[in-house]
């Protein structure tokens, strides 16, 4: 019975005596305690049940879903929704200014073009090689080793090609001159990160030199759009001015001694160099190799079952593992993504997809059905390693692994 409709029947009773009087009025009190007791519970599981419901919806706390997919649920496809992806961001890669992917032409993929008598297969290769790090004697020992042919190999450099080896320039310059193709690692998207700050800066800096005196009443608004076409103009690199070499941190920035050396590289760019830089793409794409399917090269991973256009970009270049939400992250601490990768491709039946990466130096040289890992630690004294498309003189592709040691350079 409520507190409520205890009081409507009060009057009924007749007046307590005495004795009544100080055994009645505890008995109210209690039923008024433990209706409060009630009322509070009930109040508390609700907002306890509010607060579940709201987290699991609009922070991803309990994404079920994912999670059973992540640990083998079957979803009928095997495939994700892309609103299970917490990376996922339409179209990010144009926003920010990468070629989010390329297509390898036809003729360039092993098997696809035949040459002379019908069955005797072709000549053309892919080669990619894993993360060279500006080691340029082991990049050229590497090219002597499988005999590389610019006129009928297509080469792809799979991301960090520069930075922490000694070489990195003279790594960029052969790389250019016999016609090799990229992918963007992280360490090309740090260093074109510097160098385009430092070229606005030069920009900026010339400006506030040239500037005549304004006039009274000026009519500096009639500058500004000149000033943003001169911002996007680059300027032919580091060699013109050298003083913008020297810069310094910003305030209160704290800059560490890897900063210092990626400046200094990104310094030493040519705006030649640059832009060969600027034009890798994330992704690397070729299409319907004959009997392997379709083949991505990028430099880090991707998440299975989410289309290009809706992958993270800097997950692209960076990842290493997936947490039980599939969203990527580039520590150690979680499901490799190359593992999940497998394990979703092996329950397809056709249409399968293989990808090509690097920057997993941990994992070293590490090949699976549909995923080729190729980071086996040049810099650091490992080797420098090559994948390789070929098709035979019946026209099957086959794959090739080839490697040369490194010498460890203390970066």
């Amino acid at each position: 019975m409520s507190e409520k409709n205890i009081q409507q029947l009060a009057h009924l009773l007749p007046p307590p005596t005495n004795s009544q009087s100080s055994t009645t009025q505890p008995t109210a009190s209690r039923s008024s305690r433990a209706f409060s007791k009630i009322k509070f519970g009930l109040l508390a599981g609700a907002l306890a049940v509010s607060t579940v419901w709201a987290y699991s919806h609009f922070v991803g706390g309990c994404n079920h879903e994912a999670t059973l997919a992540f640990e083998g649920g079957e979803r009928g496809d095997g495939l994700l929704d892309v609103e299970d992806y917490g990376g996922m961001n339409e179209g990010m890669s144009g926003r920010l200014g990468y070629t989010l992917v390329k297509d390898i032409p036809a003729e360039d993929i092993p098997g696809r073009r035949k040459k002379g008598v019908k069955g005797e297969g072709d000549d053309k290769r892919l080669i990619v090689v894993g993360d060279v790090h500006g080691m340029f004697d082991e990049f050229q020992s590497l090219l002597d080793k499988v005999s590389y042919d610019s006129e009928s190999d297509y080469l792809v450099l799979a991301g960090d090609i520069i930075s922490k080896g000694p070489d990195s320039l003279t790594v960029l310059d052969l790389a250019r001159k016999i016609g090799a193709h990229c992918v963007r690692g992280n360490h090309e998207d740090r260093i074109l990160l510097h160098y385009h700050d430092i070229q606005r800066r030069k920009r900026k800096h010339n400006r506030a030199l040239e500037a005549p005196e304004p006039e009274e009443g000026g009519r500096e608004e009639e500058n500004d759009d000149q000033e943003e076409e001169e911002d996007d103009k680059e300027d032919d690199g580091a060699a013109e001015g050298e003083e913008f070499g020297n810069m310094g941190p910003e305030v209160g920035e704290k800059e560490s001694p890897s900063l210092s050396v990626e400046k200094r590289l990104a310094r030493s760019l040519s705006k030649k160099q640059a832009e060969w830089l600027d034009a890798c793409p994330l992704v690397l794409r070729a299409s319907k190799v004959p009997g392997l399917g379709q083949y991505y090269i990028v430099h880090a991973g991707l998440v299975h079952g989410i289309e290009l256009e809706s992958q993270d970009p800097l997950a692209i270049m960076t990842m290493r593992t997936l947490n039980h939400h599939l969203v990527p992250s580039p520590k150690q601490n979680g499901m490799h993504w190359a593992k999940y990768w497998n394990k979703m491709e092996n329950k397809k039946t056709h249409d399968h997809t293989t990808v090509v990466y690097g920057h997993y130096a941990a994992e070293g040289l590490d090949i699976r059905r549909y995923t080729k890992g190729l980071d086996s630690s040049c810099v650091r004294g490992g080797k420098l390693s090559a994948y390789i498309l070929e098709a035979n003189k019946r026209g099957r592709v086959e794959e090739d692994i080839v490697s040369v040691r490194c010498r460890e350079y203390p970066d």
